[in-house]
């Protein structure tokens, strides 16, 4: 979880306690469950950090990426989560995953981003996608298919 301030724009938002305990919780699942190499992060602050608590425990390296962060909303005001909720629109598909990444590589980006991209190349309604996800949580994808493996709303 993000510690959230109405005083700072979203996308320079940190991890709380509870995000950062997430990330550590993420991490643990995430090496029981799969064998990644690498560890690719959206660049803001909360993305790198749940990243590189991440790649800390996993022993990966972290690579920070460019086109991972979330949609920019710098131009609106602090909207409470149920009010964001109802004027998101998903009505683009994220433009920056590479074919490179192949194999097992955990990309940590924000909710809608994920939703976008899953929506987008598995076939599956991104907004109902977005409305599961919880916090931490993730998609795990088959590349270069784009096969969904597993959906975990919350860990």
């Amino acid at each position: 979880m993000p510690q959230v301030d109405v005083e700072t724009p979203a996308h320079e938002w940190r991890l709380g306690p509870v995000g950062v305990a997430g990330a550590g919780t993420i991490a643990t699942t995430l090496g029981k469950r799969y064998a990644p190499s690498r560890i690719v992060a959206s660049q803001e602050p909360k993305a790198t950090q749940t990243g590189a608590i991440i790649a800390e425990r996993l022993h990966l390296p972290l690579v920070m990426a460019e086109g991972l962060h979330e949609h920019d909303r710098r131009a609106i005001r602090f909207l409470a989560a149920d009010v964001f909720a109802a004027r998101m629109r998903f009505t683009e598909a994220v433009d920056r995953i590479t074919d490179e990444d192949s194999g097992d590589v955990v990309i940590v980006s924000h909710g809608t981003v994920i939703a976008l991209f899953v929506g987008a190349r598995a076939d599956v309604d991104a907004a109902q996608l977005w409305a599961t996800l919880g916090l931490p949580s993730y998609v795990a994808l088959e590349l270069p298919s784009h096969r969904i493996i597993e959906i975990v709303a919350a860990v």
